[in-house]
């Protein structure tokens, strides 16, 4: 490009800040340092993020769950023996039908919330693991949510059975009572229906949230993040 005329830049325009407006760039550009590549740690995902709280979240709660469970399970015939010193007859002869159901289900009971407090560590283990960016955390937290998917699977069958069993016993009671209270056995018994139904759709949200997790921490920004080959798609996954 021919240079321009004195006139065509103007007085007292230096030559630099005449050249780069000639090119279309801002005058306030000319000079300026160009942009630096970001060099700190890794950003974490937002994915990664939220799988890390519910996990701290749910290993806490976990753990204190399973161990007040089974400390309510060896404290049942308390509860009866409760019930029976009430006076009330009928109350007192469905504890103790149901405190018997618990004791035919007691050992599956037990492994299953046994089973949970090993799975809430390992929740926790690993919650901590993505925190403090460790790369084991992904195969402890991937093996942790497909026990606990089965886990959850396998408690909902047990708890079918076990409430088809007490369902009766509990039905048969509300129907003494509502001889005083007209009304009472049947909508006791709606209620137990719903509250069947809500814990039904919320194990198996609990399950969705488990395989998604899974899924997720196979993923190529999840390994990304930990500087690891991916495990998602058609590559066997090492975890």
């Amino acid at each position: 490009m021919p240079s321009p005329e004195p006139s065509d830049r103007g007085e007292g325009v230096p030559d630099d800040v005449f050249t780069a407006n000639v090119a279309g760039d801002p005058i306030g550009n000319v000079g300026a340092a160009p942009p630096q590549a970001y060099t700190g740690p890794p950003i974490r995902p937002l994915g990664l993020t939220i799988i890390m709280v519910l996990c701290l979240l749910f290993g806490v709660f976990g753990t204190l769950q399973g161990i007040l469970g089974i400390g309510g399970l060896f404290l049942g015939d308390l509860f009866a023996e409760m019930a029976a010193s009430s006076g009330d007859t009928a109350q007192a002869r469905m504890q103790m039908e149901l405190q018997e159901t618990n004791r035919r289900f007691m050992i599956p009971n037990v492994l299953l919330l046994l089973g949970g407090i090993t799975i809430a560590f390992s929740l926790v283990a690993g919650g901590a693991g993505i925190a403090m960016r460790r790369l084991w955390s992904v195969g402890c937290l991937r093996k942790a949510f497909l026990a606990a998917a089965v886990l959850e699977v396998i408690r909902v069958i047990l708890a079918g059975f076990q409430q088809a069993t007490n369902m009766p016993i509990m039905e048969r009671y509300f129907r003494e009572s509502s001889q005083q209270m007209p009304g009472f056995a049947n909508l006791t018994t709606t209620f137990m229906w719903a509250g069947l139904v809500f814990w039904l759709v919320w194990a198996t949200v609990k399950i969705g949230l488990m395989l998604w997790g899974r899924h997720y921490l196979g993923s190529p920004q999840v390994a990304g993040y930990f500087g690891a080959p991916s495990t998602d798609g058609h590559q066997e996954s090492s975890f």
